[in-house]
């Protein structure tokens, strides 16, 4: 991960509890979303259970 760099990624939808629908349809048109963000922009970063190998901080080359 680079500071100034933005990163590319997919996150995964996932529907939770959709059993407890139960009127209606729930369609899921999704599966995944593409994303770009700056490192220190994303919540994993903030997220005290889970440590970062990179530093978000890190500059660039």
């Amino acid at each position: 991960m680079v500071s100034n760099e933005a990163v590319h990624s997919v996150a995964e939808i996932v529907l939770v509890d959709a059993e407890k629908v139960t009127t209606g349809v729930l369609e899921e048109h999704l599966e995944e979303v593409a994303f770009k963000a700056l490192p220190k922009d994303l919540a994993i970063v903030k997220n005290p259970e889970i440590t970062l190998s990179t530093n978000p901080e890190a500059k660039g080359k």
